[in-house]
């Protein structure tokens, strides 16, 4: 199989140490959103269930005063990981025909 530049950028990157930390830790991030991604579509909960469960912006917002903007620019790469396949995992019951809430 060809190469891509993102192929080479990517081994030239993994060179350095600290990034292959990085990187490793998150895939492992992604395996963790990966398990729990399963997990709710096996429990079944509803995205407001769900929501419920987790902290909210408003929460975050009470927590952080004195942070601006929104919660995700202070998030981790591990974090960020997670809410990103939320997120797929929601167009997915939309594209499946689920809506919000049930």
């Amino acid at each position: 199989m060809k190469r891509t530049n993102f192929d080479r950028y990517l081994a030239d990157q993994l060179k350095d140490p600290a990034f292959a930390a990085r990187f490793d830790a998150a895939g492992e991030a992604w395996e963790v959103s990966l398990q729990l991604a399963a997990l709710r579509q096996q429990a079944g909960p509803s995205q407001k269930e769900l929501a419920r469960k987790l902290k909210t912006s408003q929460q975050w917002r009470e927590a952080n005063p004195k942070l601006e903007g929104n919660m995700r620019e202070y998030a981790t790469i591990e974090q960020l990981l997670v809410l990103a396949n939320i997120e797929g995992m929601n167009a997915e019951f939309i594209h499946m025909g689920l809506l919000h809430g049930e």
